[in-house]
């Protein structure tokens, strides 16, 4: 990481990283490994918090919102901590990273090989703002009805994506909207740095 990365203060248990933002979540995700390694899983648990900021702002602004983040990880599931918070959602390192990780790569796959709509990101996010907000259930319904559409003028591959994707994970309820949408931002910034 060291082309990509520089670590501003690490000491005790805080670490301070700049770099660009991709780096940062593989850098997040591989201490969070090795510190599952070494401590043996003895009830330990790591959390995190990562901001995008513009190159000019000052550090010291993005180490505070960098830090609201890292607050909203140790407070998640009822300060449960053992999570991290990037791209303005906060996850559980226990299953929904990879989760969300593996959707990602599913995404850029389908839209960078089997030529599914970019669109699809957009929707995904207003899907799950539609879901949390949770004014009504039209999220469904709207959902549903986008997706099957679009699978109607896609490759087979994108097709059977796009019916799991219906099917199975967004009937899960608003949390699946909410990893869902995750993805689609995560796969959008990866797409639109290539």
């Amino acid at each position: 990481y060291k082309e990509y990365l520089n670590i501003i203060y690490a000491g005790g248990d805080d670490l301070f990283v700049i770099g660009r933002w991709d780096k940062v979540i593989e850098y997040a995700a591989d201490i969070r490994n090795r510190f599952m390694e070494h401590t043996k899983g003895e009830n330990l648990s790591i959390s995190g918090g990562m901001a995008i900021v513009g190159a000019k702002l000052p550090i010291a602004k993005a180490a505070e919102i960098a830090g609201e983040a890292e607050e909203a990880a140790k407070h998640y599931n009822n300060g449960e901590k053992n999570a991290i918070c990037f791209l303005g959602e906060t996850v559980s390192w226990n299953g929904e990273f990879d989760e969300v990780r593996m959707l990602k790569d599913e995404f850029r796959h389908q839209i960078k090989d089997n030529g599914l709509s970019r669109s699809i990101l957009h929707k995904m996010k207003t899907y799950a703002e539609m879901a949390t907000e949770g004014k009504t259930l039209s999220y469904l319904w709207h959902s549903a009805y986008y997706l099957t559409r679009l699978s109607e003028r896609c490759s087979p591959e994108a097709k059977a994506f796009i019916r799991e994707l219906r099917n199975q994970r967004l009937t899960r309820g608003v949390r699946q909207y909410q990893l869902t949408a995750l993805a689609a931002r995560w796969a959008e910034l990866e797409l639109r740095n290539e």
